[in-house]
């Protein structure tokens, strides 16, 4: 079977697959979870099987899932996935277009922009009602979800704005609080408990990794803060207050897909995903 090449190179032979193969060609080609995911599913794996592969807890599988095939569907197909995951859906294919779009043959590139259009123009179409009922829904939900996680673990939360836009475009990353807990939910609900009275916005956690009990959780966070660090992942605001503490220090300018292949690297389990 042919493989992908840079065929914006005027010297690359022409594209051997259709648009949309040369997509779904790329997309098996992504080192992210998007890759994984759409790898997993033309495997014809269920989505327990997917879960336990990725190191997914099963509670958090259905939403982990469905969201990565969600952006795959509207990156091959233009399928619009239901109003409260269109915005999210968005973002997937706003990272996909900066990495992917110099891979692709100039056929490729019009049929991904003819379904990232669509994909788009629905996000714009969305009444401000209805983004702000997916949001508190959303928020009860996660806060329904993570109060069972009574569990050692790292934690990863940001808020909207940094999510709807990231602060460096060309890469998707975005503000991001990377902290651990002996006791995620408690330490969570502290954390938003404690942002009420200052921040117009309720946090995001994005993502928990549980942490078996017998490991050294700050060891952990160390190499999780180590990993982040030397990928150049430091929150660029971070500033330190004469050897005392320094402020901003548990932010990083990340994104989920990149927390998830570092949890991955560490065997740490993904007990929640958002």
């Amino acid at each position: 079977m042919p493989t992908i090449e840079n065929f914006n190179d005027e010297s690359a032979a022409v594209s051997p697959f259709s648009p949309r193969e040369e997509l779904s060609a790329i997309l098996k080609q992504e080192s992210g979870r998007i890759g994984q995911v759409h790898d997993l599913l033309e495997q014809g794996k269920s989505q327990l099987e997917i879960a336990e592969e990725l190191g997914i807890a099963p509670t958090s599988a259905p939403s982990y899932i469905a969201d990565y095939r969600n952006a795959i569907d509207a990156i091959l197909d233009g399928k619009v996935p239901s109003p409260s995951r269109v915005v999210p859906t968005a973002r997937k294919l706003g990272s996909f277009a900066k990495r992917a779009n110099k891979k692709l043959s100039k056929p490729a590139q019009e049929l991904f922009s003819k379904n990232y259009d669509i994909i788009l123009a629905a996000r714009n179409s969305l009444e401000p009602t209805v983004g702000a009922y997916s949001e508190q829904e959303a928020e009860e939900a996660e806060v329904n979800e993570i109060g069972s996680l009574h569990v050692p673990g790292i934690y990863a939360f940001s808020y909207g704005h940094y999510l709807d836009y990231p602060v460096d475009l060309s890469t998707g990353n975005t503000l991001t609080k990377v902290g651990k807990a002996d006791d995620v939910a408690t330490r969570i609900a502290q954390h938003r408990s404690g942002v009420r009275t200052h921040i117009p916005e309720p946090l995001v956690t994005l993502r928990v990794y549980e942490v078996d009990p017998d490991t050294d959780l700050n060891g952990v966070e160390r190499q999780f803060h180590r990993l982040l660090a030397t990928a150049g992942h430091q929150n660029p605001h971070a500033t330190s207050n004469y050897g005392r503490s320094e402020v901003g220090r548990e932010w990083f300018l990340t994104n989920s897909d990149f927390l998830d292949q570092i949890a991955a690297a560490l065997n740490l389990k993904t007990s929640f995903t958002n």
